[in-house]
């Protein structure tokens, strides 16, 4: 757990502003986050999914400051990044690995010591037997639960989840709910998710996105 920070850290996003060719997203946004479950909620296309990117340096904002702690995502980047994981479900675009490289990639850049816990999740999303399979060949719920099984397991700071819930059976929800109000996580990694609709789980904070952030 050596990158798991103190439970007085914050992440912080001070006056941010970002858009996409014309269209602004963001205009001097703040907000912050602490230690617990942020439901990030909004219509499809309000800007969800391009803030947990933002706040976790997959994107730089045009302006302003994303912080984590003593750590400037633009700064910092590379030890902003490793305390913060983004799970939208989407696998990194390498079809030919199989999926056991794939974890051998993730836990060499977080932590080769989440491996116990990372195979735990695996079995618990019926995972275990796909790792001699190439990644492009796993259905998208299979890559939903691949990337639910690495972000739940590593020791980081900050989860981001990007609709957790889509493309999941009633088991792999239950679990997913189950593991995300477990009180050691609820009291030192902050979680911020972004859903459409209620995640039914232990909430300190919401915050609505809309087209006039």
């Amino acid at each position: 757990m050596a990158l798991i920070l103190s439970e007085t850290a914050t992440l912080s996003a001070k006056s941010i502003s970002f858009q996409f060719s014309e269209q602004a997203i963001f205009n001097h946004w703040s907000d912050e986050f602490e230690v617990g479950i942020t439901w990030v909620k909004g219509i499809n296309g309000a800007g969800k999914s391009t803030l947990l990117k933002l706040l976790g340096g997959a994107l730089n904002a045009q302006s302003g400051i994303i912080q984590l702690g003593e750590f400037d995502s633009a700064l910092h980047s590379i030890e902003f990044r490793k305390r913060t994981f983004l799970c939208n479900g989407d696998l990194p675009h390498l079809p030919w690995l199989k999926v056991g490289e794939l974890i051998d990639l993730y836990l060499s850049l977080y932590s080769p010591a989440a491996r116990a816990d990372l195979h735990q999740h695996l079995a618990a999303f019926n995972l275990h037997d796909v790792q001699n399979e190439r990644t492009a060949t796993l259905s998208m719920g299979q890559h939903k639960k691949l990337m639910l099984a690495v972000g739940l397991s590593l020791p980081v700071s900050v989860l981001l989840l990007d609709e957790p819930f889509n493309a999941l059976d009633a088991s792999a929800l239950q679990y997913l709910r189950t593991s995300l109000s477990d009180t050691a996580r609820l009291s030192r990694q902050i979680v911020v998710l972004a859903s459409h609709v209620a995640p039914l789980l232990p909430i300190i904070k919401e915050i609505e996105i809309s087209s006039k952030n």
